[in-house]
């Protein structure tokens, strides 16, 4: 009888140790398999993952925008700003809140428009675009209007996810939430502009010349230096033609008379 109970609690311990191992491996099971169950987060993506700004990669809260390189036939121009959620993805369309800083000093409806007020991430999606529309609008020729757009906590997002520090020096934060757009129409003087050539610079004289040769100020950054002569003579003698007409071509403050560099003439 002892040898059968012997015999028997030998063939019940592997059982009983299935039956452990078993129990263990579902409840390591139902934990790796537990979902995300707190609110998803949402974010901009530019303050995570880098993208080319003026030719230089970088990952930033700021985007800078200009008309300046723009033929005046330009009126305006669409930005975009995209935006990520963190967590599951739903079935359903999903609204997120953005808003208007104070700090703003472009005004909707004047110097930009959303092209879209649609603000969801929809059903199996995971990012969405903002695209706003800025205005190329006179005073952009003086002055530079920023758009500061800010992400909301909601009924279906939450915002906790704030900023990142990238300098402990001086305590400068990247922001997650807050993204800052800048559009302006100031044109700068080009790399190659050559004052032997093409004379003091403005931005009047460059448009001139860009209209007569039919190029964007943005050609310039590669323009050759058999190029530039050449624009520079051409212009000198349309500028002759329009003075011996009796309607010489001013420079912007209607006083000064266009001419150009002194290898021109």
């Amino acid at each position: 009888m002892k040898n059968s109970n012997h015999y028997n609690m030998k063939r019940i311990w592997p059982i009983l140790a299935m039956l452990l191992i078993s129990g263990f491996c579902l409840s390591s099971c139902e934990k790796e398999l537990k979902t995300y169950d707190g609110k998803e987060g949402i974010y901009f993506l530019y303050a995570v993952e880098s993208r080319f700004v003026n030719g230089v990669s970088t990952i930033s809260d700021f985007t800078p925008m200009s008309f300046g390189a723009s033929l005046p036939s330009v009126t305006d121009s669409v930005m975009i700003l995209p935006v990520r959620t963190m967590g599951t993805i739903s079935n359903v369309d999903r609204s997120y809140t953005l808003k208007i800083a104070d700090t703003s000093t472009a005004k909707e409806g004047v110097h930009f428009d959303f092209v879209s007020k649609n603000f969801s991430i929809k059903a199996g999606k995971r990012d969405d675009t903002v695209k706003v529309r800025f205005k190329r609008v006179k005073e952009m020729r003086d002055t530079s209007f920023s758009l500061v757009l800010v992400l909301e906590s909601n009924d279906h997002f939450s915002t906790t996810m704030t900023s990142k520090v990238v300098n402990a020096s001086t305590g400068e934060k990247r922001s997650f939430i807050s993204h800052r757009l800048t559009v302006t129409d100031k044109l700068n003087k080009p790399a190659r502009w050559l004052d032997a050539y093409l004379g003091t610079f403005s931005a009047k004289k460059l448009l001139l010349i860009c209209s007569q040769q039919n190029i964007s100020p943005s050609y310039w950054d590669n323009a050759a230096i058999a190029e530039i002569s050449y624009w520079g003579r051409f212009t000198q003698r349309y500028l002759n033609d329009m003075k011996a007409a009796g309607t010489p071509v001013m420079e912007e403050d209607g006083v000064t008379e266009m001419i150009m560099g002194p290898s021109s003439q």
